[in-house]
């Protein structure tokens, strides 16, 4: 846990076609560890100076996240990874699931893109991926997304609620996000709700 492993990780995420595969995935996760919000093109928790008051070991509790791991593992029989185009994915794979099925889709933000993802949808793909979810997706589905006027429009008519949450990728301010519920489910009530959004806040602030 030094500022040279984590430059050394961040040299393998910059260039992996470089360098095998299950570096590039180890490195991954130890940058989503140490940076930002978990953020992979974000700088380093605490800074070059490692000063402040959270460092780059904040939120890389090895025994936790060992239990996580191990955990996965525990039920990968039940896990697919697959690198399909989201739209492609959902038209060949999750229409095929059982009609029980709960579809869960978290799209790149809308707003500060790309200072999030190494690749950002541009307007015209959240369009696309909007009407893909709304017309061909045949299981009950959820999309959280952040609170945009764009995200707004494109799922107009749908049922949703908003909650807060504290951003801190490269400075601490609060906003807002979004989920966005097919017709067919029915939303808890106000005091389910706020449930929910406190058990959000507690994630955010544990991860």
């Amino acid at each position: 846990m030094t500022l040279d492993a984590w430059r050394a990780h961040r040299e393998i995420v910059r260039h992996p076609d470089q360098h095998d595969l299950h570096d590039v995935g180890f490195s991954t996760f130890f940058l989503n560890r140490c940076n930002r919000s978990g953020i992979l093109t974000a700088g380093v928790i605490g800074g070059a100076s490692q000063h402040g008051q959270w460092r780059i070991d904040a939120r890389f509790h090895r025994n936790e996240l060992i239990k996580r791991i191990e955990t996965i593992a525990t039920h990968r029989r039940r896990i697919t990874v697959s690198n399909l185009d989201a739209e492609q994915f959902m038209r060949d794979r999750v229409n095929a699931l059982p009609p029980t099925t709960l579809v869960y889709c978290d799209p790149p933000y809308y707003a500060r893109a790309e200072r999030l993802y190494l690749n950002v949808y541009e307007p015209s793909d959240h369009v696309r991926l909007a009407q893909s979810i709304q017309t061909k997706l045949r299981r009950p589905w959820i999309v959280s997304y952040d609170s945009h006027p764009a995200i707004a429009k494109l799922y107009r008519g749908r049922q949703r609620f908003r909650y807060a949450i504290q951003y801190s990728a490269i400075r601490a301010y609060e906003g807002s996000e979004v989920f966005i519920f097919s017709d067919d489910l029915r939303i808890p009530r106000e005091s389910a709700v706020l449930y929910i959004d406190r058990a959000l806040s507690r994630l955010q602030r544990s991860a």
